[in-house]
């Protein structure tokens, strides 16, 4: 047995072998009593550690254990023991890595991982067996059902790996001990010792909940409910009856033998009770959100036992919308679906459909929406309204479907940005479809169903089942359920902050709060401590007395809604072509036998924002309980030349980048620095340009023939050439703008800037974080005019437009159509991919809870009276109200026994 003591790892360097270490993979239904069994007679023990700080725990599975030595090192005899035993799959060192810095949970632990010892990644696709054993080694083969789902790996394989027998990936790559072959750009399998759960559970699931497996016949294949755990989540419920979701879209197929349909369906063009399919797109979502679980036919559903209400529209009106929106709420709805969305050029009159949203939401429906397919930062509506779960999609990597990535689909990306809530997965996602052969397929089901469009339904599928958990919650509490439940996928890859527009967690542009966990939601959603179904009789301690940090609370950051606010800028780019002559042409000819042909293009710079979002952190204090700080926030001054003026105007970013513009343009510095001085003086109204019109004759003394003539004039250099102007500005901007916080007070401002904060909890201490507010700005370049004019004898002709070609022959016609064929297109649009961060003089006041003080015996004893006296006045009131019914019964059987008479209601008349 030839024992690996380190290994060159290509991410963690050199790792070295743990001689008392190893990491077992059982087969499947191994007993606990076979396992210690044969831990015993290799004289190992499994790894277990307390709980920590972190509440991080050893990932122990079913059929990953971590062992140990009893005593000493792992002998070789003990590692053959192990794996002769016929229970295993495989044996694997453990490994430490010597550079990766780790929370400390344990010094003993900190920095371990093992491999696997049968499996390697290796980039690119390999067809044929022939092709790995000729180029890699012989004795790996080609993993056909885990490359399947690798876009840009092969999975290669070792059969029946063994440490003893020499026969594990640890052999066939380079290793401080081993000059072996060396794999081209490979990847390990790693397995962490730490479960990357943030529970400390090591059960493989959060919660501790039973795995229900169906015997739908598609299960297998639904990717999406194993990813969301929705298995798990099944064993607290799957779904109600009596909890209806509404699929507004193209209709519902309402005799597909795997829905179960509400009575009540709509058709919102034709105004009849029949919610059947007018396109395809419905009855996929709705196979998604309610299929029947467990009956043996097709898909399983989200909420299996839930029931689907079609309501069907044939033009996407938003009358339509609104109508359904209606009928929803008014027919027992309590979830609505919509996997539809505009932007705002489309026609739609978004008042009518969000006094419908607000008519559902005040209902109490829980309303959710796609956020599009566009790969843009910016989300449809009504899924950017703020009354809607907005929902993206995640790919089979928990990563934002994106355009070119590693996916099935690579032409489509899912739409992101402010509005974005959660994600859910979106792709090859198997659901029913239309009977026949009307639908996307020849069956019955649909194995492919992508977009956001799939990926809303799931989450519509989760308020469903919660719903069916806890009838009693509010749809806003479904809300912070579902979204403070997510799981933070790939924190490789994205960063979660708190968003102070963003109450229910960390959030990330890309992912929203993260990828949805069904069984994470059900869990919290039977939490009867914190959401209570029923109220109790009197006679039971229906007032608990809390744990008083639990139940302390930080005081929310206000909700921002992002807007639309768009400034304009206008340049002329000119364009000279020297084309050939023909001899119709020769009144014109003038340079060598060449009509001389010139065009003015004219882009329109759309700058718009999109929002506001926190900033760099400027100022934190912690209050200690019922503590109490006021601060001041004052604006920098800045002077003029006069010494007698002290201006506060600043720059705003449209003068900036219309002075900088220009002085580019003129190649004037000193015209930059004078405009700012002006704009400084005059304030905004006076001294603005935005909004004009750039042309590069700048200050020409004859504009009709002494101009710039311009090398490039494509759309995306154009844009880029200003977006690189706007970053230039923003900076000058963030120059100009600072502001100091302090509990210094300055007499000058203190009524306009002071802030008194108080920290209202009993036993907990509050910290403050005041954070610069930002302002988020897109830039859209558009080509919108084209014009053209010829040099006819010594003059250029009148400019005129590229469409109006009237009165010209058709030689001339012919000359500008071949020299205009590669000029950009009217109407062409070029949006930066970036948006454009300004910073502002507010700031934000972030409240966050900070750690648990002490509590003083008197404030102890102070908060269980308040808690005592409150449950005596709810006991007193409930019995009150008991007696009264008693009282109420005792009167009508005695008026039944004639031994009271009714009461009858006196008139009352004026002497």
């Amino acid at each position: 047995m030839n024992r690996i003591k380190m290994l060159s790892h290509p991410q963690h360097g050199e790792c070295k072998t743990l001689p008392d270490k190893l990491a077992v993979f059982w087969k499947t239904n191994v007993s606990k009593e076979q396992k210690s069994n044969v831990l015993e007679a290799a004289n190992l023990q499994i790894i277990e550690i307390s709980e920590t700080e972190f509440q991080i725990a050893v990932n122990n599975t079913d059929q990953l254990n971590w062992v140990k030595a009893k005593k000493g090192s792992i002998a070789d005899k003990d590692i053959e023991t192990l794996e002769n035993a016929g229970l295993t799959e495989w044996v694997s060192y453990v490994f430490k890595a010597a550079n990766e810095e780790q929370a400390k949970v344990s010094e003993a632990y900190d920095g371990l991982f093992t491999i696997h010892p049968g499996r390697i990644l290796v980039e690119g696709k390999m067809k044929t067996e022939d092709e790995v054993k000729q180029n890699i080694s012989a004795s790996l083969s080609i993993d056909h059902a885990k490359s399947a789902n690798h876009r840009n790996h092969t999975v290669l394989k070792i059969d029946s790996p063994s440490l003893s027998k020499d026969n594990s990936v640890f052999n066939l790559v380079g290793t401080a001990n081993a000059k072996a072959k060396e794999l081209p750009s490979f990847q390990f399998e790693n397995i962490p010792f730490f479960s990357p759960l943030c529970c400390g559970c090591n059960s493989g699931n959060v919660t501790g909940l039973k795995k229900i497996l169906p015997n739908d016949p598609m299960f297998s294949t639904q990717w999406g409910l194993e990813r969301i755990n929705a298995p798990y989540a099944w064993s607290v419920t799957q779904g109600d009856p009596e909890i209806t979701v509404a699929v507004l879209d193209q209709g519902v197929q309402l005799n597909h033998p795997d829905l179960s349909l509400h009575p009540d369906s709509w058709n919102t063009s034709t105004n009849i009770p029949d919610g059947s399919p007018t396109g395809n797109h419905g009855t996929a979502c709705a196979g998604i959100v309610a299929a029947k679980i467990n009956n043996g036919q097709g898909v399983a559903g989200v909420a299996g036992k839930c029931r689907i209400m079609a309501i069907s529209t044939a033009t996407w009106s938003d009358a339509d919308i609104a109508e359904g929106l209606h009928f929803a709420a008014d027919h027992g709805a309590k979830v609505v679906s919509m996997s539809f969305g505009v932007y705002p050029g489309w026609g739609w009159n978004y008042q009518i459909v969000q006094d419908a949203l607000q008519y559902a939401y005040d209902k109490g429906l829980v309303l959710v929406a796609a956020s599009g397919n566009e790969n843009i930062p910016e989300s449809r509506f009504p899924g950017n309204d703020a009354r809607t779960i907005c929902v993206g999609g995640t790919n089979r990597e928990d990563k934002r479907k994106a355009k070119n990535d590693t996916s099935i689909e690579t032409f489509w990306g899912a739409c992101y940005g402010d509005a974005l809530d959660v994600c859910a997965p979106c792709l090859e996602i198997p659901t029913t479809d239309r009977l026949g052969t009307l639908g996307y397929s020849a069956t019955d089901y649909y194995d492919r169903f992508n977009g956001t469009s799939s990926a809303t339904p799931h989450v519509a599928g989760l308020a469903a089942l919660i719903l069916s958990a806890n009838k009693t919650l509010a749809n806003e509490t479904v809300r912070e359920i579902i979204e403070s439940t997510c799981d933070k996928v790939r924190t490789d890859v994205y960063t979660y902050t708190n968003v102070g527009f963003k109450f229910n967690g960390t959030w990330n542009n890309e992912v929203g709060y993260g990828r949805i966990n069904a069984e994470r939601a059900l869990a919290l959603a039977c939490d009867n401590k914190k959401h209570p179904g029923t109220c109790c009789s009197c006679t039971e301690e229906y007032v608990s007395l809390p744990d008083l940090c639990d139940e302390c609370v930080a005081p929310p950051a206000p909700g921002w809604q992002p807007f639309n606010q768009c400034m304009y800028w206008y340049e002329n780019r000119y364009v000279q072509k020297l084309m050939p002559i023909k001899k119709d042409l020769q009144s014109i000819s003038n340079i060598r036998g060449n009509v001389v042909i010139q065009f003015k293009i004219t882009y329109e710079h759309r700058v718009c924002m999109i929002g506001r979002q926190q900033g760099a952190l400027l100022f934190t204090t912690t209050l200690l309980p019922n503590e109490e700080v006021k601060i001041y926030q004052n604006d920098r001054y800045r002077r003029t030349k006069s010494e007698s003026q002290r201006m506060s105007v600043h720059a705003s970013l449209r003068q900036t980048t219309s002075a900088l513009w220009q002085s580019k343009i003129s190649n004037s510095e000193s015209r930059f620095t004078q405009f700012l001085e002006n704009v400084r003086g005059d304030g905004d109204a006076n001294a603005s340009v935005g909004g004009s019109l750039f042309d590069f004759s700048f200050k020409v003394d004859d504009p009709d023939t002494n101009i710039n003539i311009n090398v490039n004039q494509s759309t995306n250099s154009v844009n880029e050439e200003f977006n690189q102007t706007l970053k230039t500005s923003s900076q000058l901007v963030e120059a100009e703008r600072s502001f100091t916080v302090s509990t210094f007070e300055d007499t000058e401002h203190a009524t306009v800037t002071s802030r008194t904060l108080k920290n209202f909890n009993d036993c907990r201490a509050v910290t403050y974080f005041v954070r610069r507010v930002n302002e988020t700005y897109h830039l859209t370049t558009r080509v919108t005019e084209i014009s053209w004019r010829v040099l006819d004898k010594n003059n250029f002709t009148p400019w005129r437009s590229l469409n109006d070609l009237s009165g010209v022959s058709n030689a001339l016609r012919e000359l500008i159509n071949r020299a205009s064929a590669d000029l950009p297109k009217i109407g062409e649009e070029i949006s930066t991919p970036h948006p454009i961060t300004v910073p502002t003089d507010g700031a934000l006041y972030e409240a966050e809870l900070a750690h648990c003080s002490s509590c003083d015996p008197e404030r102890q004893a102070e908060v269980h009276i308040r808690i005592e006296k409150a449950k005596a006045e709810s006991r007193k009131l409930c019995l009150e109200a008991e007696m009264l019914t008693l009282e109420i019964e005792r009167r009508r059987k005695l008026i039944e026994q004639g031994k009271l008479d009714a009461f009858e209601i006196q008139s009352v008349v004026n002497p």
